[in-house]
């Protein structure tokens, strides 16, 4: 059973984020039920609730996105470029697809850092609309064209 230890030198640290990194999200969340701490939320904040459990000693407090970010219960809106992004409401279905291969071109296609901008625009209250999510893709695949993308 892993215990805390809030004498972890920061190279340890460092080492066991690299460590957790190559596990799987089974795995990981294998260690949230021998730490008793909770196991929502993508690889990347599993990591993050492990590491800071392990260094204080406290569970790490889920984020909760503004009321003005999320879809009410069984509306949808329509897929247009001026509409807002809503937590609830984005799908990565088929339509979705279509509909940003006609913003921004038959090279889309849903992306992780598509989606981890979302959730940072959801979290900060501020849902963009689809025609801001088609530039902000267009710009970071363009950018990652000429740049490594920095691992998460």
């Amino acid at each position: 059973m892993l215990r805390t230890n809030s004498s972890l030198s920061p190279s340890d640290f460092d080492q066991l984020n690299q460590s957790l990194l190559y596990l799987h999200v089974e795995e990981l969340k294998e260690i949230t039920v021998q730490l008793h701490i909770s196991d929502k939320g993508a690889k990347g904040a599993i990591i993050a609730h492990i590491l800071h459990f392990l260094q204080s000693g406290e569970e790490l407090a889920l984020p909760k996105f503004p009321a003005v970010s999320c879809a009410k219960k069984g509306v949808v809106p329509p897929l247009s470029p001026k509409s807002l992004i809503l937590r609830g409401a984005y799908k990565n279905d088929f339509a979705t697809l279509l509909f940003f291969k006609s913003l921004i071109g038959e090279r889309f296609h849903f992306t992780a850092f598509g989606i981890d901008w979302l959730n940072e625009r959801w979290l900060q209250g501020n849902p963009p609309t689809y025609q801001e999510f088609a530039d902000m893709w267009i710009a970071e695949t363009e950018r990652r064209s000429h740049e490594k993308a920095a691992p998460k």
